[in-house]
């Protein structure tokens, strides 16, 4: 597999981790867990603990269809995602 493809399946796996553990817009996912128990609700908390379950739901479909846009694109999407969110962060701490 190239290497690309690993450091965009990495990157995306990071972004969508990142996004349920620490985004305002998923609170509500959060939330809900929460009240499912104290052991799902802090694992949509902890981001080691949930990239553990996102991870395959990214690397099985990029690993069977190594070849398909639609997954480059996605992947590609995510990572852009998490590029301009860290680029920002740097821009402010910049600013300051």
């Amino acid at each position: 597999m190239p290497f690309l493809l690993v450091a965009l399946t990495i990157l995306a796996v990071w972004r969508i981790t990142r996004f349920v553990t620490m985004d305002f817009l998923a609170e509500p996912v959060r939330a809900w867990a929460a009240r499912r128990g104290e052991k799902i609700g802090y694992l949509f908390e902890c981001p080691w603990c949930l990239s553990i379950w996102i991870a395959p739901i990214v690397v099985v479909p990029v690993v069977i269809w190594p070849d398909n846009r639609a997954i480059l694109a996605a992947l590609l999407v995510l990572t852009a995602s998490g590029a301009a969110g860290m680029l920002a962060v740097i821009e402010d701490r910049l600013d300051r």
